[in-house]
C-alpha cells in the first residue's frame, strides 16, 4: 500500500475521488525512486515510493485521468 506520510492526502480520498484528474510526475536517481500525484478538483497532493503496492498503482491508472509533461515518453514508461 501506500507509505504512512502522505503530505496532504489520505487513501479514501483518493479512492472516492476516482474518475477526476491527476497529475503525475516521477522522480528518478540512481537510489531513488518516487512517483508523486496531485488531485487537480482537490488541490491535494501525495506521492509512492518503493515497495508499493503495484495493484494500487495499477487502479489508481485505471481509475483515474492523468495529466503529466513528457509522461507518454518519459513518466509512464518507468512506471509501467
Amino acid at each position: 500500500m501506500l507509505k504512512e506520510f502522505y503530505p496532504n492526502i489520505y487513501q479514501e480520498e483518493i479512492i472516492n475521488g476516482a474518475g477526476g484528474f491527476l497529475i503525475v510526475d516521477t522522480e528518478n536517481y540512481k537510489n531513488y525512486f518516487l512517483i508523486a500525484f496531485k488531485n487537480l478538483k482537490t488541490g491535494n497532493y501525495f506521492y509512492l515510493e518503493p515497495p508499493f503496492d503495484a495493484r494500487f498503482l495499477s487502479w489508481i491508472f485505471h481509475s483515474y485521468t492523468t495529466i503529466g509533461f513528457n509522461s507518454i515518453k518519459y513518466d509512464l514508461p518507468l512506471i509501467w
